[in-house]
């Protein structure tokens, strides 16, 4: 349908320079960091990130990305300088686009961090009402359960979300 068109189109780009420093900061997340935890992997996943906005300041997709690098540092580092960037980064995805599954998705993550339960379940509700079929949006609600502490749902979300994307390394 148009809308469901509209969706996929959501979070793009025009600039392929800039999509090409968001696949180069999504390689070193997803392929490098994820896999080494070395934190070259994860300074090179963020340069790669920021570049890609600095050629395309409204690239939903790439916030998305930067949201998850600092996100995974966090949880494997502790490092609380982090949540002050997802937060401020789920801040401007809001400014550019609150309406769209991404940013909804963005803002479910960081209140799940902060363990603001209600409005995270309400971001992520409306994240996977409007695009049920992404991977990262139900791996989102998966962490949400996690994070609850309801291990079944979590485990039928993040299965779910393997089965749109076996690729996504969260998910497991």
């Amino acid at each position: 349908s148009p809308q469901v068109l509209e969706q996929f189109k959501s979070g793009e780009t025009q600039n392929m320079q800039a999509y090409e420093y968001y696949l180069k900061g999504m390689f070193f997340m997803n392929s490098r960091y994820l896999k080494t935890l070395e934190e070259d992997d994860f300074q090179q996943s963020v340069v790669m990130l920021e570049r890609a906005l600095e050629l395309d300041p409204s690239f939903v997709k790439a916030y998305t990305g930067l949201v998850w690098v600092y996100t995974s540092h966090l949880m494997y580092t502790g490092n609380q300088a982090d949540l002050k960037k997802v937060l401020k980064l789920s801040q401007k995805l809001e400014e550019i686009s609150p309406d769209s599954a991404r940013a909804l998705f963005i803002l479910g993550l960081y209140y799940a961090l902060i363990s603001d339960f209600d409005r995270s379940f309400a971001s992520f509700k409306k994240a996977w009402q409007l695009s049920p079929n992404d991977a990262e949006i139900s791996y989102g609600l998966g962490f949400f359960y996690y994070r609850t502490g309801l291990y079944t749902n979590a485990l039928r979300f993040c299965n779910k979300s393997i089965d749109f994307d076996p690729d996504m390394p969260h998910s497991y």
